[in-house]
């Protein structure tokens, strides 16, 4: 098992639930994520998206978002484009952008979410599809 799979792994035993019972289409998702904390107002955080997910589109009202993608392959799905990353891709999200995800290989990215994260602290979630 190479270090890429082992964090994997990790990953999938830690995982968020988040409960979107809030929203109209009222459903439980599963994040393979590994929240590492707050820096100056900013959510850090681990991603794993397995092979083959998608991800629709959705949007973060308030959150801007940084990703820097460590391993694998695939599509960002940003306001309509395709946008292609592997390992080293930067890319930034600005709030209010419909973002998703076409996964072609395992992948792993860092996750900075400005403004606290997707997670408020008053258990509101900056988080909704198109």
């Amino acid at each position: 098992m190479d270090k890429f799979e082992k964090i994997a792994e990790l990953l999938k035993k830690k995982h968020t639930i988040i409960d979107t019972g809030v929203l109209k289409d009222k459903h439980t998702e599963v994040l393979n994520n590994l929240e590492l904390g707050l820096i100056n107002d900013r959510a850090f955080s681990i991603v794993f998206l397995e092979k083959d997910v998608y991800r629709p589109p959705h949007i973060h009202d308030t959150s801007r978002a940084e990703f820097y993608f460590l391993e694998g392959n695939g599509l960002v799905l940003l306001d309509g484009k395709e946008i292609p990353f592997e390992k080293g891709t930067y890319l930034e999200v600005p709030a209010g952008s419909a973002h998703g995800f076409r996964i072609f290989e395992d992948t792993l990215f860092l996750s900075i979410q400005d403004g606290g994260g997707i997670l408020k602290q008053d258990k509101t979630i900056d988080f909704r599809y198109e």
